[in-house]
């Protein structure tokens, strides 16, 4: 899942012990480059912060949805912790420059590695529990992810993420991320319709229209995939 809207409270959260979150920061490619230096790695950082996470959102979804049963649930909170809605997520508040990576790492686009990314921001959240405790992590999971909770509804169609699946594909087959880039938006602010184009390394390959950015890219994600029969 994606979201349309900028959560503007999701800042980088501030840390009285720096050295965690330098450690949620350090790929273990970095570490083995500095091994002189003894850094660590963020990979227990990393399985803290998808526990915290996982308990955090199973929370609110139990919250918002009270007779939903287990399985749609578990499903429901899958579709929020997906690898390229965390990549998304860590994007927007900057991990991508903040990340210590080796040399082999950066040169091939580690920072733009939704992987990577998705990993930087669970150790980020398994940090900030150990810095500040469970009630300030959750606070700042709650605002990381209003935008994607406030969107998603017991209909949610979890066959229908053309977007990760599609760009899970490109990135196998090509190392590439996809862009999608509004061409317009037209009608009044209560009833708009927007253009979108999906580009692959500089390529148009698809367009959707939609009544949200976010409907828009999922259906120039579908198009690109019915096309190349993906």
């Amino acid at each position: 899942m994606t979201s349309d809207r900028i959560d503007t409270e999701a800042v980088l959260p501030a840390f009285q012990q720096p050295e965690l979150l330098e450690k949620a920061m350090t790929h273990k490619s970095y570490a083995h480059e500095h091994r002189a230096q003894n850094l660590g790695n963020n990979e227990r950082l990393e399985f803290l912060g998808d526990s915290i996470l996982s308990a955090v959102l199973t929370e609110a979804l139990i919250l918002k949805f009270e007779a939903l049963p287990e399985g749609p649930l578990s499903r429901l909170r899958a579709s929020l912790v997906n690898e390229a809605a965390l990549a998304e997520l860590a994007l927007k508040i900057g991990l991508q420059k903040k990340l210590r990576l080796g040399k082999g790492e950066i040169g091939k686009q580690g920072r733009s590695n939704p992987r990577l990314l998705a990993s930087a921001l669970e150790a980020l959240i398994g940090a900030y529990f150990l810095d500040q405790g469970f009630d300030h992590a959750r606070r700042f999971c709650l605002g990381l992810f209003d935008s994607l909770l406030s969107e998603i509804t017991e209909e949610s169609d979890f066959t229908s993420d053309y977007k990760t699946r599609l760009q899970e594909v490109i990135q196998r087959d090509t190392g590439y991320t996809p862009e999608y880039r509004v061409l317009k938006a037209e009608g009044p602010d209560h009833s708009k319709t927007f253009e979108v184009e999906l580009v692959v390394n500089g390529e148009v390959i698809a367009t959707g229209k939609g009544p949200s950015k976010k409907q828009a890219s999922q259906k120039a994600a579908k198009r690109a995939m019915e096309s190349q029969n993906v």
